[in-house]
């Protein structure tokens, strides 16, 4: 990390330690006097703003964002979160398949594939099971048009209905997008290393990466004067 971020970092009481994660627009670091959060620096505005919307409220299903701050030294977003561990790959494999179709479907672009892709239209779905069978039933009509890979659409269909339609994983998940699209968020980051798991056993949705809001156009986001 840059020794200047770090200062700046440090200013707000925040001691960055070893990066613990990466992706395309942030990286995630551990904080050396919040062992039981995590600091993610972020390039992406839509994150940021999606961040701060989300840190004012209590989410089952999401992971908790505790403050949010621009670096105007830096044109860097830092995003506080609760810190969260990793699903067991028996979970991480089922929930892969699940994944597999929602990626799928998100190539047909057209209001039936929406209902089941976009965290908006998640919402309105009753229960996780209704999603999970109405989007394997797309998947299934729109099937020719898509390309199963290695795996039949039978063999997606039998792993999921038999391993995930019962499971708290796929209910907390579902209970999650549907959190996020009730805030007006159609979250854009949708794969299976963005589920982790806290210390109560809650599935939670993380990094928000693209997300997209209608109130990312009016600026929230509280900036500090870093400099």
């Amino acid at each position: 990390m840059d020794k200047s971020i770090e200062a700046l970092l440090i200013k707000h009481t925040y001691e960055p330690g070893k990066k613990i994660g990466a992706g395309t627009q942030g990286a995630i670091y551990e904080l050396v006097n919040h062992p039981n959060k995590v600091l993610k620096l972020t390039s992406d505005e839509n994150e940021a703003f999606a961040s701060q919307i989300v840190s004012r409220y209590n989410l089952k299903n999401v992971v908790k964002i505790y403050k949010v701050y621009f670096l105007k030294s830096t044109d860097l977003y830092i995003v506080i979160m609760e810190k969260l561990n990793k699903i067991s790959k028996k979970d991480e494999d089922n929930w892969y398949f699940f994944f597999e179709i929602m990626n799928k479907l998100s190539y047909i672009p057209n209001k039936e594939t929406e209902k089941v892709t976009e965290t908006t239209q998640i919402a309105k779905f009753k229960n996780s099971e209704e999603w999970a069978i109405f989007a394997l039933e797309t998947l299934k009509k729109y099937s020719k048009k898509t390309s199963a890979g290695k795996r039949s659409f039978e063999t997606i269909y039998t792993i999921v209905t038999e391993h995930l339609l019962d499971s708290k994983l796929l209910n907390d998940v579902f209970e999650g997008l549907k959190e996020i699209g009730q805030l007006g968020i159609n979250y854009m980051d949708f794969h299976e290393q963005n589920i982790m798991i806290d210390s109560s056993g809650n599935f939670k949705i993380i990094d928000l990466g693209y997300s997209i809001s209608p109130l990312a156009k009016i600026n929230i986001l509280e900036k500090r004067n870093n400099e």
